[in-house]
């Protein structure tokens, strides 16, 4: 699973194990997932052996991923659910994060902001805060507030122009200057960009 998972966009991984393992009753698929939640590994590892056991064994289960801010550090957790029950959890992961990432979605969910149609996802804490997940390399960004805005004016199909940008940041927060919020936002920007989010710079 580590390596399947380091060669492949989650979602393409995912497609994959919708479909790879042999077809098996519920009750065995069931078996799979108690026993990996005892075995030790990471909630993303387990969560995607047992879509892939519980899929093929027909049951409609959905893979979720959800992320909280602790501290300043981004904690995620991996997790299943059924008929939107979570499935093999021993406790709710749900009042602790925010949904950042699902598959397939649950039917009426918000989409998250992005700046293409998979690869980057916002997720926003009630802070006014945020989260990016990086689909491609399974990687976590925090936001400030204005970071947010910033990220949510570029999937809008903003120009990633440093003073346009920084213009409509001053005008929606208190703000010294204009010239103060460009300075951060190139910062931002030029950051996002070495970590290739911004869509511009993918291949």
């Amino acid at each position: 699973m580590p390596r399947l998972l380091r060669q492949n966009h989650v979602v393409d991984l995912l497609e994959m194990l919708d479909g790879a393992a042999s077809p098996g009753s519920g009750a065995d698929a069931r078996k799979v997932v108690d026993a990996l939640r005892r075995r030790p590994t990471t909630c993303l590892y387990r969560s995607l052996a047992g879509f892939a056991s519980l899929r093929a064994a027909g049951e409609p289960v959905r893979l979720v991923v959800g992320v909280r801010v602790e501290r300043g550090e981004v904690v995620a957790h991996a997790w299943l659910e059924k008929d939107g029950e979570p499935v093999g959890e021993p406790t709710d992961p749900r009042p602790r994060f925010a949904e950042a990432f699902s598959y397939p979605p649950a039917e009426g969910a918000a989409e998250g902001q992005m700046t293409s149609n998979r690869d980057v996802i916002l997720t926003e804490m009630k802070d006014g805060t945020g989260v990016l997940l990086d689909l491609r390399s399974k990687f976590y960004f925090t936001l400030n507030e204005t970071g947010v805005a910033v990220w949510k004016m570029l999937a809008a199909g903003e120009a990633a122009e440093p003073h346009a940008l920084a213009e409509k940041i001053a005008q929606r927060f208190d703000t010294p200057s204009v010239e103060a919020v460009e300075a951060d936002v190139k910062a931002l920007l030029e950051e996002l960009a070495a970590e290739g989010l911004l869509s511009e710079t993918r291949p």
